[in-house]
């Protein structure tokens, strides 16, 4: 039903103005980070701080258009609720002679995952990597692939949860199956799985080839090296700090000769400590060069599930930006409240889909989609 909201709105073009938000206050001229598809900056919406991601200059001054033109991707995102996958407040235009999507979700103020655990080294890891395999695991429900996922694309709550984030091009590639190019899927190649940096046309990303990153995150975080650090005194110590997977492989051509010529998978460490060692058969079985033999997500959390992962942390519900959250759901309640449904107008509507549906696939003009929602012809 997901994926039929989404064509719908994608080929009406409707955007839902109750996601279209007023009174963000943000500098765009002071960015805080970039990304592959777009700059964050910090703002502020009814008083709480919120990250607000400008996804890409627009070439034209109708920012209605260019809202619409994106309907698809903010419907779908509007409707992921999971505690370990980053919730979306909403989007506006900003006021720029070339207008830009600004994305808005809460701010994270303990940043990524990555820069956490080199901040808090001694930090509890394991309930992390199950933090980021329950919000994996609610996305391929949906049928949804992250398609870049490491532990700089992962955030940390207030309750020091873990929590998927920038997942913009894995909202694209779901609902525009099929048109997709290597410049759609800008995954980070230490972490993207053989059968997409090996083919001589590139395939989209797959739920498999998410389990491939999954194993290279798992890696990222439970395998700590030792690194010789001098002091402003000039003596040294040893400090931990996390591994790149493939980090002896130099460069992206480097990586591609060690899949093809040695089928290469992450190295395990010398020193493999407790974490690692009861993981590893399953990061060898997300590392496995034939894609139908990986694990499920949901095998994999079942995995994570039996650990038996002591969690003392506070409620999801205290995290960053749930209060921001409320309000907005509540106001786009009691904004569909008002509004009466012609159902019989849907039911038309619908019929209209189906027709076309059927008649491109006798034209011969069937997109590539896997998805149920489309039904038989």
């Amino acid at each position: 039903m997901l994926h039929l909201l989404s064509r719908i709105t994608k080929s009406s073009q409707i955007f839902p103005s109750s996601l279209e938000l007023t009174g963000v206050r943000c500098d765009l001229s002071c960015a805080k980070n970039e990304g592959g598809f777009g700059c964050i900056y910090q703002g502020e919406l009814k008083g709480q701080t919120v990250c607000v991601k400008a996804v890409r200059p627009f070439q034209t001054r109708d920012n209605k258009q260019a809202l619409r033109a994106h309907a698809a991707e903010f419907t779908l995102w509007s409707h992921i609720c999971h505690p370990n996958v980053l919730p979306f407040c909403g989007v506006y235009l900003s006021d720029e002679s070339l207008p830009r999507i600004c994305i808005v979700s809460p701010w994270m103020e303990l940043g990524s995952l990555a820069s956490f655990l080199k901040l808090f080294p001694g930090e509890s890891r394991h309930d992390k990597l199950s933090d980021i395999i329950s919000g994996l695991q609610h996305l391929h429900e949906l049928e949804i692939v992250h398609s870049d996922l490491k532990a700089n694309n992962v955030l940390v709550s207030l309750t020091r949860r873990a929590v998927l984030a920038d997942f913009g091009a894995s909202i694209i590639s779901t609902i525009t199956p099929g048109t997709t190019t290597r410049a759609d899927f800008t995954g980070t190649p230490n972490w993207m799985a053989p059968e997409l940096l090996t083919a001589d046309v590139i395939p989209p990303p797959t739920l498999a080839s998410d389990m491939w990153a999954f194993g290279c995150t798992c890696y990222e975080v439970l395998a700590p090296v030792l690194m010789l650090t001098f002091m402003s005194n000039s003596s040294a110590v040893k400090v931990m700090t996390s591994e790149i997977p493939f980090a002896e492989c130099r460069g992206i051509v480097g990586l591609l000769h060690a899949f093809a010529e040695r089928r290469a998978t992450p190295s395990r460490p010398d020193e493999v400590n407790t974490d690692l060692e009861l993981v590893w058969p399953l990061l060898e079985r997300c590392w496995d060069y034939n894609s139908e033999r990986r694990p499920s997500a949901d095998e994999a959390k079942q995995i994570f599930d039996d650990l038996n992962i002591e969690d003392d942390r506070p409620p999801a519900d205290e995290d960053d930006g749930m209060q921001l959250l409320a309000s907005l759901r509540e106001e786009r309640k009691l904004k569909s409240d008002t509004i009466t449904i012609d159902y019989g107008c849907v039911h038309t509507v619908l019929l209209k889909v189906q027709s076309i549906y059927r008649e491109t696939l006798k034209n011969g003009k069937a997109l590539n989609c896997t998805c149920q929602c489309h039904g038989s012809p």
